[in-house]
């Protein structure tokens, strides 16, 4: 500061020591009030004048700053300077750009929150899949099938029976392995007129038949040939059929149709009023070398032929129940039986021959719903509240004997033994309401906890889903059956 600015503002020059004055002389005493001094009119303070050195001088490439931008204090300063002038480097310093980066950033953060919040809150679901623990029980269990009762009876064990009867019939054809010399008689059927009288005309068997070229057949057994009838005046011929067969063996003996006239009635009226006429060929007749059916022929077709027939039998039998998955088909509840054999008798001439066998059976078939509620009233301990027995079709350890005593019966006695596989089926609805307030880890280790429960499988989307979705559809239990 210079002596002239000093001046100006009466302050002492530079290296001069300053002077100090009483304000009050020593002369007057303390507690003595002064005489009263006219106060002097105020001078006006003399404008102070700042002179700011000139800054640095700098190149700032970004523009000034507008006034709004200038700090209070400097404004303040400015309104008294004399021009108003704010110099730059009194001036804030310029304020930070956002780089485009830094928006990219954002922007990027925002689309990967809104990613992660659509699924996770809008979209999320929880699948739980409890596998039942498989269990088994030992049984020894003895009960009734009736197939007149309409109701299960757990106090007498007693459950109804669906009784199926059917008969069936086959034939086959096999091959004849015997040799043999063979002599066989023709046979065949004939129709014997009586145009000779109303009554009737008993006829022996060994009754002789001659056709024109005068071969002799014989009856094979005696028949009675009804009397001729009236009408207008004439003899209407009555008629019966007889079995011949060929007086001789051989070949010559096989013919086709002819008439045939009674030789005991030769010289006689009846001669010309009886008369007979083949219906078709007479046949059979051999002699010489053949192959005939053996009895081991025979026996050999019956064993085969009855297998088949009670084989096709228990088939259409078990197709006649209305749901094999309902029902149980004990293997004591079939019965099936050959009731006849028809077969040409041993030493027969021929190459093959025709067997027929007929059969008839019974199938008993019991509901598997009636069983399991039978040994669930009787073998199974109770289930949890919020489950049920279930027991399976597939029983590999497990044996049902007993079975039916005669094909009319009408009841059968039947054990169950062995172990019985079952398990316990939960409601769902019960278990997801309980679950639904747990987060998924603690509703797993709930499942878990339960003895019954053998296996828990869950499926959550988004994989970091850490609550339970409340949605109708965003949270699901399925219970798997068991693998037996």
């Amino acid at each position: 500061m210079t002596a002239r600015d000093s001046k100006q503002h009466n302050l002492p020059a530079s290296g001069r020591r300053r002077a100090l004055r009483d304000i009050i002389p020593p002369s007057e005493a303390i507690g003595t009030a002064p005489a009263a001094l006219p106060m002097p009119e105020p001078t006006p303070p003399e404008p102070a004048v700042i002179t700011v050195a000139e800054p640095a001088v700098f190149h700032d490439p970004k523009p000034a700053r507008g006034p709004k931008d200038v700090p209070e204090f400097l404004r303040r300063h400015a309104a008294r300077s004399p021009d108003g002038h704010v110099d730059r480097a009194w001036q804030a310093p310029p304020r930070r750009r956002i780089s485009q980066k830094a928006y990219w950033i954002a922007g990027a953060l925002a689309v990967l929150m809104a990613g992660l919040a659509v699924p996770t809150f809008l979209l999320s679901s929880l699948r739980i899949t409890v596998v039942p623990k498989l269990l088994y029980q030992s049984a020894d269990f003895a009960f009734t099938a009736d197939v007149e009762a309409t109701t299960l009876d757990t106090a007498r064990r007693v459950v109804p029976a669906l009784a199926v009867t059917l008969d069936r019939t086959v034939d086959a054809e096999f091959e004849a392995t015997g040799s043999q010399f063979v002599r066989e008689r023709a046979r065949g059927t004939v129709r014997i007129y009586n145009a000779f009288s109303t009554a009737p005309q008993p006829l022996v068997a060994t009754t002789r038949l001659q056709d024109g070229e005068g071969r002799i057949y014989r009856l094979v057994a005696g028949v009675v040939v009804p009397g001729a009838t009236q009408k207008d005046g004439a003899l209407v011929p009555a008629s019966v059929t007889a079995e011949v067969i060929a007086d001789e063996p051989g070949e010559k003996y096989n013919i086709g149709p002819t008439d045939f006239s009674i030789p005991g009635f030769r010289g006689t009226p009846r001669y010309q009023g009886f008369h007979a006429k083949s219906e078709g060929s007479i046949e059979g007749g051999f002699e010489g070398q053949a192959r005939v059916v053996t009895a081991a022929d025979i026996t050999r077709a019956s064993e085969e032929l009855s297998a088949r027939a009670v084989e096709e039998l228990n088939v259409e039998l078990a197709a006649k129940v209305p749901n094999r998955e309902d029902f149980l088909i004990p293997d004591g509840g079939r019965y099936a039986a050959v009731t006849n054999i028809k077969h040409p008798p041993a030493d027969a001439r021929a190459d093959r021959f025709v067997m027929t066998v007929s059969a008839t059976g019974k199938l008993w078939a019991i509901s598997r719903a009636h069983i399991a509620e039978l040994v669930t009233a009787h073998l199974l301990p109770a289930p949890a509240p919020d489950a049920q027995i279930v027991i399976p079709n597939a029983q590999e350890r497990l044996t049902v004997s007993g079975g039916l005593g005669t094909p009319d019966a009408t009841e059968a006695r039947f054990t169950l033994s062995g172990e019985l596989a079952y398990y316990q089926a939960f409601k769902t609805d019960t278990m997801a309401a309980s679950l639904k307030s747990a987060a998924p880890g603690q509703a797993i280790e709930t499942l878990l906890g339960r003895p019954e429960v053998g296996e828990v499988r869950v499926k959550r989307f988004p994989r970091w889903l850490w609550f339970t979705p409340q949605r109708a559809d965003g949270f699901l239990i399925a219970v798997e059956p068991p693998a037996a």
